[in-house]
């Protein structure tokens, strides 16, 4: 019985690594597959080249550099040029090829477990048991959408805790890291490094802006590479917000077009310092604003082969698929899909979610909260609250830590909140502040100085500006 196809092998490398398609469409079939697809030894080197090269790079080497690719094994490359194989480049050929692919892994997995049996009963003795229970693992393996490392606590009868006990006893703790907001860190110790979180708000609550600050921390702060997936702006909206952000301008001159030559330096400085750093520590902050509509399984197959440890998801109601008489069983299994890719991939995924107004609930479907480790929910529609501007967040949801309400001083004006410590209070800007000078944030050290204060600037700046307000209140959030 063949246990591969070696035609259909090289197709998938060939689609891979094909000019004719798309990059988009190349790395979803990337992260649609792994090194458990592949036998035949020259396509699975060369499948793991690809791969290691996509996480590094962040593209997808083409097949004429493959086979003049060094680190590959030279009889190898020679194998693979002269195969005649065409690329699928049909929807429905690519879905074939997989379907053959995968029917071929699960042979191999149902093949070896039954040689192992079959070598074990040969033996004088036979731990019937142990023989049961690596077929029941190699029958989970196989049922697999993909391939994962299987791990099977047992305690008792072919006990293996003594590893997670000694973990335990060494102190080993589920890592945590910093979200940016200080009294949350300083009383959960900081958000699962891995996971699913949910931020739900009301509309027009700022859970877009509140995203984007804890995706800007984990980049600058915790040197991960970050995905923010945006169903609602398109990427000149994210960047504008996220550069108001890290100067301190009120988003209103982006958007209005009333950028000051000092403003436009200051952008400049913190655009360059942004990039420098992601080049010293080798990650991104990638934002894609799909074109189309996109499903949470497009969305994470997209993510899978660069490797991003933190995934934002903007926001769960606009996914492709989560609309409908069922909307609640869509975005129950939405989650459920997010939850799966974090424990296989070891990413923190975000997803951020509509809050009902009247009732502080989740919109369309509560269920979602079950799939969370973390989740936390404000609601910002009255208007006393918007008013005091100080957002009230709830930690409804955190294994492992307490459950509690923190408060942050919204700066929706300028992309921002600001803390003072962790008891709770915040800083109300004054309604005097100049507001051509980039206001301080709880993030960042608002190091930018007011050049427009020199002599014969202050009262033309005045005059310019007299008949706007940058409160906030009314900015996109």
């Amino acid at each position: 019985m063949l246990l591969y196809s070696q035609s259909a092998e090289l197709r998938a490398i060939k689609t891979l690594t094909s000019p004719k398609l798309d990059e988009s469409v190349r790395s979803t079939w990337l992260g649609q597959l792994s090194k458990d697809f592949f036998h035949f030894e020259p396509c699975q080197r060369a499948f793991e080249r690809i791969d290691k090269l996509a996480k590094k790079r962040f593209r997808i080497i083409s097949f004429k550099a493959l086979i003049e690719d060094p680190s590959l094994d030279e009889d190898m490359r020679d194998v693979l040029a002269s195969m005649d194989e065409k690329p699928a480049i049909k929807k429905s050929q690519r879905k074939e090829t997989l379907e053959t692919l995968n029917n071929y892994r699960k042979i191999r997995i149902l093949y070896f477990a039954a040689k192992t049996t079959l070598e074990a009963m040969g033996e004088t003795e036979v731990d019937v048991d142990s023989l049961i229970e690596e077929h029941a693992q190699a029958v989970a393996r196989a049922n697999m959408k993909g391939s994962a490392e299987e791990f099977f606590l047992n305690f008792g009868a072919h006990d293996s805790s003594d590893a997670i006990i000694n973990d335990i006893l060494a102190g080993k703790i589920r890592p945590r890291i910093k979200s940016g907001f200080a009294e949350y860190d300083e009383r959960s110790g900081g958000l699962p490094e891995n996971g699913v979180m949910i931020i739900a708000a009301t509309t027009s609550g700022g859970k877009s802006t509140i995203a984007m600050i804890i995706s800007k921390i984990m980049y600058l702060v915790n040197k991960m590479s970050v995905l923010r997936i945006t169903l609602e702006m398109q990427e000149l909206q994210e960047t504008q917000r996220l550069l108001s952000n890290l100067t301190g301008i009120p988003l209103r001159r982006f958007t209005q077009n009333k950028l000051t030559m000092p403003d436009k330096a200051l952008v400049k400085r913190k655009h360059k310092e942004y990039v420098a750093h992601g080049k010293e520590h080798g990650i991104t902050y990638t934002t894609i604003s799909p074109k189309g509509e996109m499903t949470i399984d497009g969305a994470l197959r997209m993510a899978r082969p660069f490797g991003h440890k933190v995934i934002v998801i903007d926001y769960l109601g606009l996914l492709d698929g989560t609309d409908g008489d069922d909307q609640w069983k869509a975005l129950n299994a939405a989650a459920r899909v997010a939850k799966n890719y974090s424990r296989e991939t070891g990413a923190l995924v975000i997803l951020l979610a509509q809050l009902d107004d009247a009732t502080d609930k989740l919109r369309y479907a509560r269920g979602i909260k079950e799939h969370a480790d973390v989740m936390w929910q404000w609601n910002y529609s009255k208007p006393e609250q918007r008013e005091s501007r100080v957002i009230p967040i709830q930690v409804s949801k955190d294994r492992d830590a307490e459950l509690y309400t923190f408060d942050v001083g919204e700066r929706f004006d300028v992309m921002n909140v600001t803390m003072n410590g962790a008891n709770g209070q915040v800083h109300k800007p004054d309604d005097s502040d100049d507001e051509e000078k980039p206001k301080k944030g709880g993030f960042g050290k608002g190091k930018g100085k007011d050049k427009d204060k020199k002599k014969g600037k202050k009262s033309k700046r005045k005059d310019e500006d007299e008949d706007d307000d940058d409160t906030g209140k009314d900015a996109l959030s």
